[in-house]
């Protein structure tokens, strides 16, 4: 990392976005995920995002730093890609890698609030099963956040629209820890 410090602009012959996302990767692998955010922030500033495939390999990195537990920055970076990517996919998928971060932190409220941002769909009939998983990591999360009569509401939502039995199983053993933890006498 202290090589790639000294090095601010890709060597001939080298794409400078990979370059620049090496430069991330490397510095979050050195345990420095301010140096790597700093730099992945320069690269959204530069980068247009045309296509899926930077798109992805940017994002690459971004888990990396969720994987070194850096969820403030993290957050920060899909935050800011958000404000530049215009497609209701990408922007589903954004608001969900958010909320695993605000999960993380244990701001449980804030995660709910995303995930269930994440369910919503341009995208055709809903729920769709993006949705759906939304929507049960927002119900988990508001069951964390102590909201449990918005979870139970959220689980009930998705108990009268899944199919799959084994699913519907896990609803209903969900609504019932919560109805424990909601009668659960303080000691």
């Amino acid at each position: 990392s202290q090589l790639m410090q000294g090095l601010q602009q890709a060597p001939k012959g080298i794409n400078p976005l990979l370059w620049e996302l090496r430069r991330a990767r490397v510095f979050v692998m050195a345990g420095k995920p301010d140096e790597a955010s700093t730099v992945l922030n320069n690269v959204i500033n530069e980068t247009p995002f045309t296509d899926n495939q930077t798109l992805d390999r940017f994002m690459q990195v971004v888990f990396d730093l969720q994987t070194i537990e850096a969820h403030e920055q993290a957050y920060r970076l899909f935050e800011v890609l958000l404000t530049k990517i215009e497609l209701p996919k990408v922007q589903r998928e954004l608001y969900y890698w958010m909320a695993e971060s605000r999960k993380a932190q244990a701001r449980y409220a804030d995660a709910a609030a995303l995930y269930l941002k994440s369910s919503e769909s341009k995208l055709g009939p809903q729920p769709d099963l993006w949705a759906q998983s939304a929507q049960y990591q927002a119900a988990e999360a508001l069951g964390n956040a102590g909201l449990v009569d918005d979870a139970a509401r959220l689980y009930k939502k998705l108990l009268g629209i899944t199919k799959d039995e084994a699913r519907r199983g896990q609803l209903q053993r969900r609504i019932q820890q919560l109805w424990l933890k909601r009668s659960k006498v303080p000691a």
